[in-house]
């Protein structure tokens, strides 16, 4: 199944949960630009390796954190024109309007000066 088609099924699951569903969306996302091998700060690629090598010594922060992950694929986007399509996507799927390049930035620059960081 592809990306696509998997977001469009998270939405469907609980159209009422658009919290939800964008937290499992971006996710989603992150995951194809870990494959990509997207890094900010060393941080993704890195712990993802370290993680795949040593599970049960591994910090589940690493995925819980929704902030840090929404910040991954924000900049990730800003990187990547195939991660900016499925972030459209994500929003498009949600009835939502996509953000444009300068509301990314907005968006990414109000989560580092929240403290989010890598």
């Amino acid at each position: 199944m592809d990306i696509y088609s998997l977001l469009v099924e998270y939405f469907i699951d609980d159209p009422e949960d658009i919290d939800g569903y964008m937290n499992d969306a971006f996710s989603l996302v992150a995951g194809e630009a870990i494959q990509k091998g997207l890094e900010f700060n060393g941080y993704f690629k890195t712990k993802y390796e370290d993680a795949l090598q040593n599970i049960p010594s591994f910090d589940e922060d690493y995925f819980a954190n929704e902030s840090r992950v929404k910040l991954y694929v924000l900049l990730s986007a800003l990187q990547d024109k195939e991660i900016m399509q499925h972030l459209s996507y994500i929003y498009t799927v949600s009835q939502q309007l996509p953000p444009s390049e300068e509301e990314i930035i907005k968006m990414s620059e109000e989560l580092l000066d929240n403290g989010v960081e890598f």
